[in-house]
């Protein structure tokens, strides 16, 4: 995963609790500072403290007691020891700092040293810019940091957005990453935004409202709903899901996700629940293939499981891609589980293709393991030749 995709899914991941958590927290104000230096010695004292929910409580209540007059002293405290300032001191004190000059703030970071400092910085002041201003100042000022940056910055924008209500530019801002991966991410940050903010109705009426693209699936439309699929399966929505795909699965946006990727999604967090409801669809919704995909994710995710539970069904061609699954996943660690499930597969296709896959990592294994596996596998292969 490269250094942009990561930042976006760590940001994604805090933005919205932090920001909601640190603005409705109710905490005691205390005295005010008397003084610039007083609020100096006060943040450098707390930057002592190690145990972290005390830091957090302490830290919390001191920022809270800023005023702009105060502010500078909290600044030089931070900046004279960035080494033992924790990322939540820095979230804090940028949250307060950005409400109250967004742009300064953003330019004074800019020249310290700490990395961590000027990526929260950012994100702080995209946010606040956007608050104030409006979306379009938002965006130019979001458009002009550099990729370090930019990136983390994207949730705060999105976030921002939405709560103002001006959400008609968050195309623009997916559309703005050109690589598949990257798309998906920013979709999944907007997307769960607008979940979180709107609704599970909201967010599909907005993902129907997309223009069709000419049928990729790097299309905004599909993007979108990839990961407005993804969010609504991540926060169950799945009543809501499967009526809203009883509508759209035969979409050429929506054919990249669909039933097949619920299966997947449903066998990695609970196996029993995931082939339950695969097994139970019904034939127009893709059964077999949905089937057949949901084994498949089931054997990667859990392979001891997965053969536990495909040793006490009966031979199919339904579970042929589980087995082959299988094949891959205990060659190297079970060689005579990865022959047993070799020998299970009907499909000649899929057996074929798992039996050179085992027999290319086998060619390394110790001479006489080696010498009994490739007998096996010219015994396995003479008996599919022989159609038996």
């Amino acid at each position: 995963m490269s250094g942009k995709m990561m930042g976006l899914v760590t940001v994604s991941l805090v933005v919205a609790g932090w920001l909601g958590w640190f603005a409705a927290v109710e905490v005691s104000r205390g005295a005010a500072f008397r003084d610039e230096q007083d609020t100096y010695e006060r943040f450098s004292n707390a930057f002592t403290v190690t145990d972290a929910m005390d830091r957090i409580e302490l830290v919390a209540k001191l920022v809270r007691r800023l005023t702009p007059e105060t502010l500078p002293g909290a600044i030089r405290a931070f900046y004279d020891d960035q080494k033992d300032v924790f990322n939540n001191d820095f979230r804090m004190l940028m949250w307060y700092w950005a409400g109250q000059d967004p742009r300064g703030m953003l330019v004074e970071v800019q020249k310290w040293p700490e990395m961590r400092a000027q990526r929260m910085a950012a994100g702080e002041a995209v946010y606040w810019i956007v608050k104030q201003e409006g979306l379009a100042a938002g965006r130019a000022i979001f458009d002009q940091l550099p990729n370090h940056q930019r990136d983390p910055a994207l949730a705060h924008l999105i976030l921002a957005a939405i709560e103002i209500d001006q959400g008609g530019g968050l195309l623009e801002i997916i559309d703005a990453y050109d690589w598949r991966d990257e798309r998906d991410l920013a979709a999944g940050i907007v997307v769960g935004r607008l979940l979180q903010a709107r609704g599970p109705e909201n967010l599909a009426e907005w993902v129907e409202a997309i223009p069709s693209g000419p049928g990729t699936s790097n299309d905004l439309k599909a993007v979108a709903f990839r990961a407005a699929q993804n969010m609504l399966m991540k926060h169950d929505h799945f009543e809501f899901l499967e009526s809203w795909l009883e509508r759209v699965s035969n979409e050429e946006w929506a054919r990249n996700g669909g039933w097949r990727t619920i299966g997947v999604h449903l066998v990695r967090r609970d196996p029993e629940r995931g082939l339950e409801w695969a097994f139970a669809l019904r034939e127009d919704q893709n059964r077999e293939e949905v089937i057949r995909e949901t084994i498949r994710a089931f054997a990667s995710a859990d392979r001891v499981g997965a053969y536990e539970w495909i040793l006490e069904q009966e031979p199919s061609p339904l579970l042929d891609s589980g087995y082959a699954r299988l094949v891959y996943e205990f060659k190297d660690r079970k060689p005579a589980i990865a022959m047993q499930m070799l020998q299970q597969i009907q499909d000649p296709e899929i057996r074929g293709n798992a039996i050179r896959l085992a027999e290319a990592s086998w060619r390394d294994t110790p001479e006489k393991l080696r010498e009994m596996l490739m007998e096996e596998l010219a015994e396995l292969k003479a008996t599919a030749d022989d159609g038996s």
